[in-house]
């Protein structure tokens, strides 16, 4: 008998999704890594953490394109360099609107974050 999946494990999937989608999309966009512009971005780096901010999880402003090697100093090293090189190009004004943006309440359940997927799918921003 087949077990039943939960809301929870619902939730996770579809967050891992739209991860996946936003992440494939900006690569093929991007090409070279934002904060050393020397080698090929491998990942999309979250300026403002996923942990502190669900509204800005999914929004582009805050998804930086970089390599596997800026990433790692950046969560492993704890590198400022990485986060400071990405404040001088994208400018204060791009943070000051992460900023103001980054406690704007969004609801984790399920039917919120189908109502993101089809947000990104009309936006564009996402396609299956």
């Amino acid at each position: 008998m087949k077990k039943k999946m939960t809301t929870q494990r619902k939730k996770a999937l579809l967050k891992k999704k739209l991860d996946n989608l936003l992440r494939d999309r900006i690569l093929v966009e991007i090409l070279m890594c934002e904060a050393c512009d020397e080698k090929e971005a491998t990942t999309v780096h979250h300026f403002i953490p996923k942990s502190q901010s669900l509204f800005l999880r999914w929004d582009e402003r805050n998804l930086i394109p970089i390599c596997a090697g800026c990433h790692t100093k950046h969560h492993r090293v704890g590198d400022p360099a990485i986060h400071a090189t990405i404040l001088a190009k994208r400018g204060h004004e791009w943070y000051q609107s992460l900023e103001r943006d980054r406690h704007k309440l969004c609801k984790d359940t399920l039917a919120n974050l189908k109502e993101i997927e089809a947000k990104l799918k009309e936006e564009g921003c996402i396609k299956e």
